[in-house]
C-alpha cells in the first residue's frame, strides 16, 4: 500500500501488520482504498489520558489535604485540648479554680466543644470549693 508521511509529505509503502487495529482506519471510495495512520493520534489521546489521570491525582490530594485540615481545625485539636485539661483536672483538682475558662468567639465552629469545656471547668472548680483541700484526695 501507498501511503503519504504527514511530517514529511513523502509517499510510502505502507506495511499494515506492523500496526496494531486501532492505529489505522481503511476507507474506500469508488475504486480508491485509503488507509489512514492514526498512530499519532493514538500517542496525544494517551498523553491526554494521562495528563487527566495526574490532574485528578492532582485534585485528590488537595481535596484530601483540606479535609484532613478541617477535620483537625474542628474536631482533633478542640477535642485534645478538653482532653489535657480534664487529664490536668484528674491529677490535681485544686488547679481547676486557677484555669481559665475559654470564651466562644462570635462565629466558632467549635462552639459545643467550648460548650462542654467549659461546664467541666466549672464542674471541677465546683467541686474542687465544695470539698476544698482536704476533699482533693476524694475528686
Amino acid at each position: 500500500m501507498c501511503i503519504r508521511d504527514s511530517t514529511t509529505s513523502e509517499y510510502g509503502i505502507l506495511d499494515t501488520s506492523s500496526f496494531r487495529s486501532s492505529e489505522f482506519s481503511v476507507g474506500a471510495i469508488g475504486d480508491s482504498l485509503t488507509i489512514y495512520s492514526t498512530v499519532d493520534y493514538a500517542r496525544l489521546t494517551s498523553f491526554l489520558s494521562m495528563g487527566r489521570t495526574i490532574f485528578i491525582c492532582f485534585v485528590l490530594v488537595l481535596t484530601s489535604m483540606s479535609f484532613s485540615n478541617d477535620a483537625n481545625q474542628i474536631v482533633i485539636f478542640p477535642l485534645e485540648r478538653t482532653i489535657e485539661k480534664v487529664k490536668k483536672i484528674a491529677k490535681n483538682p485544686l488547679l481547676s479554680r486557677d484555669q481559665d475558662i475559654v470564651v466562644s468567639k462570635g462565629g466558632d465552629k467549635n462552639s459545643e466543644v467550648i460548650i462542654i469545656e467549659q461546664s467541666i471547668m466549672k464542674i471541677a472548680t465546683l467541686l474542687a470549693l465544695g470539698f476544698g483541700d482536704a476533699g482533693s484526695n476524694i475528686i
